[in-house]
């Protein structure tokens, strides 16, 4: 739980409201999985867009720990034009998606059941 974030986008994406992101982020380093939420919004601007892709380039966690929800296809557009990888991997519909995806990656060793790491993982 203490290694799994969820950042929520909320309105349009302008280089201003990625700032507010930066600073959240710069604080991440213990993460090891990032779920980044864009169901509200509507679109990102160019100063936006790449503001984010810098912040994301810088990802020390763990490569497949950085997942993104609800990502419109102009955006998902807009991100794979600037080389970010979205895929059928770390680019879901809904949270609960991104949260099975979680869970499918922790280990299994802690004898604990599907149930206890979900609650576990990013309640």
């Amino acid at each position: 739980r203490e290694h799994c974030y969820l950042y929520d986008f909320v309105g349009p994406l302008f280089f201003g409201e990625v700032k507010n992101f930066l600073d959240v982020w710069s604080k991440l380093e213990e993460a090891q999985v990032v779920i980044l939420r864009f169901h509200n919004v509507p679109f990102i601007d160019q100063s936006g867009a790449y503001a984010l892709k810098d912040a994301l380039d810088s990802w020390q966690g763990i490569p497949a720990g950085l997942l993104f929800v609800g990502v419109s296809d102009g955006i998902e557009e807009l991100l794979l034009s600037l080389d970010l990888d979205l895929n059928d991997r770390n680019n879901f519909d809904t949270l609960e998606e991104a949260v099975q995806e979680v869970i499918g990656r922790l280990p299994s060793s802690d004898g604990k059941s599907d149930s206890d790491r979900t609650a576990a993982a990013c309640n």
